[in-house]
């Protein structure tokens, strides 16, 4: 299990009172980008992968997602905006099955983030048996741009800020642009007096995951820096290729 981005979860596991062991499933990838305007960007796959010893039953479902500046996210049901099939299918042992995700929306103008749960069913269990049964859900990112469009990611504020004794780099940033921005794929210079330091998009991925920004958002980052004792102010830039889709 683990955080891909802020707040926003990629797997997580849920307990059930049943009675069979854990089951060992693998979800690749965990983030789609697809173009809304190009039929040939429109598709995408999903592959799950069962290596347990057990019959494994699953289903998709979609999800719009807003997420909000603290990195927390909405999510409204729509089943009608992909196409998946298989919809559900139950994975045999040791077995994988691809999922064909399509777009069946119009092109859009902006992006549009959703979240497609690829989730395991609980399997019902012989009578007056009990225990744990350990049932997987992971949440695959699905980013759906429009043909054309920008990127940005604007600096709104930056500053020094502590949390259990230690300071960090709190980052506001904007996307002014028409497509979703992630400031895994950024760099950032960080500035205070003599001092500054650069973090890559290596760095940046492993302190907020993939932080998205949608068009027209604002997202607030944390970033754990080593900041020097005298600074009391940061200043900071973002450096993303603002390429056309």
């Amino acid at each position: 299990m683990r955080v891909l981005f802020s707040s926003l979860l990629i797997a997580s596991a849920m307990l059930a009172l049943t009675g069979a062991p854990a089951l060992a499933l693998g979800v690749t990838p965990l983030v789609l980008e697809i173009n809304s305007g190009d039929p040939a960007k429109r598709v995408a796959q999903i592959l799950v992968s069962n290596d347990s010893d057990k019959d494994v039953p699953i289903e998709v479902v979609v999800s719009r997602a807003e997420i909000s500046e603290d990195g927390g996210r909405q999510l409204t049901p729509a089943a009608s905006d992909f196409l998946i099939f298989p919809p559900s299918r139950m994975l045999r042992p040791h077995s994988k099955q691809v999922f064909r995700v399509q777009w069946a929306g119009a092109p859009l103008n902006k992006s549009q983030t959703y979240i497609l749960s690829v989730n395991q069913l609980p399997v019902a269990m012989p009578e007056k048996k009990s225990g744990f049964q350990i049932v997987f859900n992971f949440d695959v990112v699905a980013n759906v741009a429009p043909a054309t469009g920008q990127k940005a990611l604007d600096v709104l504020s930056s500053s020094i800020a502590s949390e259990d004794g230690k300071r960090y780099v709190s980052l506001f940033l904007g996307n002014s642009g028409t497509v979703h921005a992630k400031l895994s794929e950024a760099s950032v210079m960080l500035r205070a007096g003599n001092w500054s330091k650069t973090l890559s998009q290596g760095e940046l991925e492993h302190a907020v995951g993939i932080g998205i920004v949608q068009p027209g958002k604002k997202r607030r980052f944390k970033l754990p820096v080593q900041l020097p004792a005298d600074a009391r102010s940061v200043s900071a830039e973002v450096f993303l290729e603002k390429i056309m889709r």
